[in-house]
């Protein structure tokens, strides 16, 4: 009779224990989606153009979300600083035209993977542009879509990586970046600074 109560006590918690793919995928949800675009997309954000205040804002709640989920600053920092004035070359120059005299900063963070000689990288631009000169009643650039939506789904597969327990085969990278939507700079400046 103790064999039979032991193994019926422990049949329901097999049956219901969740694999570590599962772990991750529960931990993506509908409601943080919309959180994440909310709040980025939001007017106080003032369409978080780089280098200006509602760009470096936006950086900083992403930095925070980075340490709530549990990812490791990639180098020193979760923020990777640089301006136009580094790494001067005839494919850049053109680019860093409207970033001229402002400090932009990527947000990295990593998980550590059992190959620390590959590396995967998940990104996207959290940057849109800024605040139109007209007018208007609605004059901010929310990018709710363009990219609040897709740095948003790089944070949900962050925090499902995290959640599903395993550590991955190769170090996984979430690269957040500034001063993207107009000419590329910061993945360009995230490349050509390793």
């Amino acid at each position: 009779i103790t064999r039979t109560l032991f193994l019926s006590f422990l049949c329901p918690m097999f049956l219901f224990s969740q694999t570590s793919v599962e772990k991750g995928i529960s931990s993506i949800s509908k409601q943080a989606a919309e959180l994440y675009i909310g709040v980025l997309a939001s007017d106080s954000l003032e369409g978080r153009q780089a280098g200006k205040g509602g760009g470096e804002r936006a950086a900083e709640y992403l930095r925070n979300i980075f340490k709530d989920i549990g990812l490791k600053p990639w180098k020193k920092d979760y923020f990777q600083i640089f301006d136009v004035s580094s790494g001067e070359d005839s494919w850049n120059s053109s680019r860093r035209v409207p970033y001229k005299g402002l400090n932009m900063r990527n947000v990295l963070g990593y998980i550590e993977g059992k190959n620390s000689d590959e590396i995967v990288i998940i990104g996207a631009h959290y940057d849109h542009l800024g605040i139109k000169g007209n007018n208007t009643n609605d004059s901010i650039y929310n990018g709710a879509d363009d990219n609040a939506s897709g740095t948003s789904a790089v944070l949900q597969v962050a925090k499902s990586f995290v959640a599903s327990g395993q550590q991955p085969e190769r170090i996984v990278i979430f690269a957040l970046w500034d001063a993207e939507e107009i000419g590329l700079v910061g993945s360009y400046h995230f490349v050509s600074d390793h």
